[in-house]
């Protein structure tokens, strides 16, 4: 195993594109015929879902609940592999509880109650959360799917799988686990399989932005030898999964920009392109993990104008490896900071209508319902659950971003980006 890991570790440093005789392959990559364009009438739609947004909305507005369920009926659970945000703000993270509604505080996920916070819990605590609060809005999600995250909330390192979450435990950038560790990969097979069994999802998939191993926008990256490891732990997921829920179809999930800017120009260098460089990074890592997959999960959370000429690659993936995947792209957005930028959302929907032309598209998820609380502040200062996740005293350090992902604001007003799905999606 460790001689597979380390020969796995070598090839993620080595260029190709050339055959035997040290000449790059003729029509590898012909030129496409022209693409189908995008139609929103030929894929299910979904939306991201994530502690407290079902609570808060149902509580504050049920109406607008239930019209986000009519255009979004999937729900998408968006899971750590532990809740890092329950033992510092409670059960329900984006929004504090309604005072008609008993909620568990940070002391039920510490010490004796840690394991509260593990995945199998909390993915129980969620799909209750959804279905108690959708039917206090008559609303209805009729399909979950699940998200599985293992990064931090900073996104620098895996999150603690035990639940001991203090920076001497879970150290910036470090710590002595991974898939390596038979603790580590043990308990959260175990959380996997039994949340499956328990849920039964459409699509679970194992692990998001995991390009972030190998390179990340930041610079090096997070530990490239761990993409081995994860390669081995992703076998054993779909194992554990097909025998829990067998209709279950199963991906893990990467950027795929970030893929393509970051890690393929590793394979890169003198006489070597561009889409030769993006050949080689995907055939010696996504290649063996899709495979062994049913669908391409895909992450599509980028700026809007970058440069999305890359997903043709994706419509190469039949001649090339043989791969005939359905798309699932679990996640799609474009990170803000601000209220004065919810206008680059709506407009990032054209930006991803051109790059989803000619792929086989069956699934799409807007990133989250609502914005946490206190982001839709007048002086534009985050307060409450916003400020709380962006503190890094806390060990949290959320990217800003992720406080204004949703569909709708803090105050449950709807944004540009939502009126704009309504109307694509009814057409």
């Amino acid at each position: 195993m460790r001689s597979a890991m380390w020969a796995f570790v070598a090839l993620l440093f080595i260029s190709c594109g050339e055959d035997d005789d040290g000449v790059v392959e003729e029509n590898r990559f012909p030129t496409l015929p022209a693409a189908t364009p995008f139609s929103w009438a030929d894929v299910e739609v979904g939306v991201g879902v994530r502690s407290g947004e079902a609570m808060g909305i149902a509580t504050q507005r049920a109406e607008v609940l239930a019209e986000v369920s009519q255009t979004f009926p999937h729900a998408v659970l968006r899971l750590q592999t532990y809740d890092q945000g329950a033992q510092e703000v409670g059960e329900y993270l984006t929004f504090p509880a309604a005072s008609t509604v008993t909620s568990r505080g940070p002391v039920d996920f510490r010490a004796s109650n840690v394991g509260s916070g593990k995945l199998s819990a909390r993915a129980q605590d969620l799909s209750d959360e959804i279905d108690e609060f959708s039917q206090l809005a008559d609303a209805e999600f009729t399909e979950k799917s699940v998200v599985v995250d293992f990064w931090r909330l900073r996104r620098d390192w895996y999150v603690r799988w035990d639940g001991e979450l203090g920076e001497e435990a879970n150290t910036v950038g470090r710590g002595p686990y991974g898939f390596f560790r038979s603790d580590f990969s043990r308990s959260i097979l175990d959380d996997i399989e039994s949340t499956a069994s328990a849920l039964t999802p459409r699509y679970m998939v194992v692990g998001t932005e995991m390009e972030r191993l190998v390179r990340t926008p930041e610079g090096n990256g997070v530990a490239p030898s761990e993409f081995a490891n994860f390669m081995g732990f992703y076998q054993l997921a779909i194992e554990r999964i097909r025998r829990a829920s067998p209709e279950t179809k199963i991906g893990f999930g990467i950027n795929w920009n970030h893929f393509v800017e970051f890690v393929a120009p590793q394979y890169g260098g003198d006489g070597v392109s561009e889409i030769e460089a993006l050949d080689t990074a995907f055939e010696l890592l996504l290649l063996p993990l899709l495979e062994r997959s049913d669908i391409l999960a895909l992450s599509v959370y980028a700026q809007p104008g970058d440069d999305g000429s890359s997903y043709e690659f994706l419509r190469r993936l039949e001649s090339l490896y043989g791969l005939t995947l359905p798309v699932v792209v679990y996640e799609v957005g474009t990170p803000v900071e601000s209220v004065v930028d919810y206008l680059r959302q709506k407009n990032f929907i054209d930006d991803f209508e051109a790059w989803m032309a000619g792929l086989p598209v069956e699934f799409v998820a807007w990133k989250g319902i609502a914005n946490f609380d206190g982001s839709d502040t007048s002086n534009q200062e985050p307060t409450g659950r916003c400020e709380v996740f962006q503190d890094s005293a806390r060990s949290l350090d959320m990217p800003a971003a992720g406080c204004y992902d949703g569909l709708v604001t803090s105050i449950f007003s709807k944004k540009e980006v939502f009126t704009y799905l309504q109307e694509k999606t009814a057409n």
